[in-house]
């Protein structure tokens, strides 16, 4: 029971920021006493899927950095972690 909650606690507080986060890429006018915006847009992702923005060469540069970043954090760890 207690591992459960605490993985549900782990979980809820990786994915709550992600809330908002979703919620301001569909907002188009929202200003801060409102809890909700004012009007909604597909503006943000109007864009992102359109053949002028660079989202998806930069998702793979991103993808790509994390790979050699993962490649040479093993090729570093793995004989320090041997010499322990």
């Amino acid at each position: 029971m207690r591992f459960r909650l605490l993985s549900a606690l782990i979980v809820l507080s990786v994915l709550a920021p992600l809330g908002p986060l979703l919620l301001w890429s569909f907002a188009h006018r929202w200003f801060f006493p409102d809890v909700l915006p004012a009007s909604w847009s597909w503006r943000a992702w109007a864009y992102v899927f359109s053949p002028a923005s660079q989202v998806g060469r930069a998702l793979g540069y991103s993808v790509l950095v994390a790979l050699l970043v993962t490649l040479l954090s093993v090729v570093v760890g793995m004989p320090a972690g041997r010499a322990l």
